[in-house]
């Protein structure tokens, strides 16, 4: 059976626009005012910056940006030093800065989703494919670098 391929940006998106979707349309459980929620734009922008930089440096090593595709460089630099998976990062940090500009308490429930989802459909694979192409040097990688931060 075929694996469910999970684009993670779309995904993000579709979080976006569902978070949005349930603070307007079930606004159960506001727990943040402004100028609190205005305190999201840190971690949005943060995140933003985090997937523009990751994406940088795979385009500078010359390796695809696809979740799917064949990496053709194993990138260790700049902020793959401290995550394996900035960009993934920098997504969460992007939902984690919408779920506090809206305010209310359900959007938070796409936080964990991600990661789960991501982890499991994306990370995991991922770190297969790139064992099985470059050996004991992810395998270090790995031991060296954590996952998320």
């Amino acid at each position: 059976m075929e694996r469910l391929r999970i684009f993670p940006l779309l995904f993000m998106l579709v979080l976006l626009a569902a978070m949005v979707a349930l603070a307007v349309l079930l606004p159960v459980a506001r727990v943040l005012e402004a100028p609190v929620t205005w305190l999201g734009a840190v971690p949005l922008t943060s995140g933003l910056l985090l997937i523009f930089i990751s994406a940088g440096l795979f385009r500078r090593r010359q390796t695809t940006l696809k979740p799917f595709g064949e990496s053709s460089a194993l990138v260790q630099e700049g902020l793959y030093r401290y995550s394996r998976n900035p960009m993934y990062l920098g997504m969460l940090l992007v939902l984690t800065g919408a779920a506090l500009w809206l305010g209310h308490l359900l959007p938070f429930a796409a936080l964990p989703t991600f990661v789960v989802v991501v982890s499991h459909q994306n990370i995991r694979h991922e770190e297969q494919a790139l064992e099985a192409q470059f050996g004991d040097t992810y395998r270090a990688y790995r031991q060296r670098v954590r996952r998320w931060f």
